[in-house]
């Protein structure tokens, strides 16, 4: 119960951004890398605590599918305003970060 609460809370939380992306509206480059950095820690909150039963153990209305849903959307929303600003403003001691490589655009792929 307590995990089924949590993933009901992270659905709570980033659906209004989900509506925000499915209307079109824009966030800056970093309020997108932001909110993608805060969509990410809540969710991996939930899932570390989840034992990721199989699905034929869960309950049908199971919130940890549609948790994932909604957390793939909002990614992929965020992703390219969020990958703009590391471009303009990220380095590490080499100078500018290296271009992502393909995984970071198949992060919840299938979903």
């Amino acid at each position: 119960d307590r995990t089924a609460d949590a993933y009901l809370k992270f659905m709570k939380t980033f659906e209004p951004l989900h509506g925000s992306i499915i209307r079109g509206e824009t966030l800056s480059d970093a309020d997108a890398f932001t909110a993608r950095i805060l969509l990410i820690h809540h969710y991996r909150r939930v899932v570390l605590r989840d034992p990721l039963l199989p699905y034929q153990l869960l309950p049908k209305d199971w919130p940890g599918r549609a948790a994932r849903k909604l957390c793939g959307e909002v990614y992929r929303g965020l992703l390219s305003p969020s990958e703009q600003w590391l471009d303009d403003h990220a380095t590490n001691e080499d100078g500018p970060l290296p271009k992502p490589n393909g995984a970071v655009a198949r992060r919840f792929e299938g979903v």
